[in-house]
């Protein structure tokens, strides 16, 4: 960020607040979906075993494959979590309009206006720190300087003679 724009943060509570809880959501998705992997591996020992170790009908393979079965729900329910929590995401980072849920163009611009400014900003960002492209997309005239062999002063690039020493270029 260039000194002379101050940081303004435009982005309301509300939609603060969505954002946090999309990611929340997320993170909660994510550990749903990985936690069948765990029960997995976790389980996996129980149904290499002999069927019914010891007569126990409700032991052993059996019941580590139906409590196996029924950790495999959590990983669809993961997944539904997932996306509810990027869709909030997407509502608390570009507002009500700015994510398409309301065809409102007025409030597209209005909800994506922070958005907006901080890509303008990044790409004025990228421009002050590459002089030559800027002056090329504003049309000003880039200045090419040659260096003198013999005395090292700086010259026009149009310049056939030095003028500081007039030795040839």
């Amino acid at each position: 960020m260039t000194p002379n724009r101050p940081a303004r943060t435009d982005v309301s509570t509300g939609r603060r607040i969505v954002y946090h809880l999309g990611q929340v959501l997320v993170v909660v998705g994510i550990l749903l979906f990985l936690s069948v992997f765990l029960t997995f591996f976790g389980t996996f020992g129980t149904l290499l075993q002999a069927p019914f170790p010891g007569g126990d009908p409700q032991g052993g393979p059996a019941q580590a494959f139906g409590g196996l079965f029924s950790s495999f729900i959590r990983a669809p329910i993961g997944i539904v979590v997932i996306w509810i929590g990027m869709a909030l995401m997407a509502v608390g980072r570009r507002g009500v309009a700015g994510s398409g849920l309301t065809l409102d163009p007025q409030g597209t611009r209005t909800d994506e206006e922070p958005w907006n400014r901080a890509q303008g900003g990044m790409l004025e960002d990228t421009l002050d720190a590459a002089p030559t492209l800027k002056n090329a997309l504003t049309g000003q005239p880039t200045v090419v300087k040659v260096r003198c062999r013999a005395c090292g002063a700086l010259n026009d690039e149009t310049d056939r003679y030095c003028g500081q020493c007039g030795k040839p270029l």
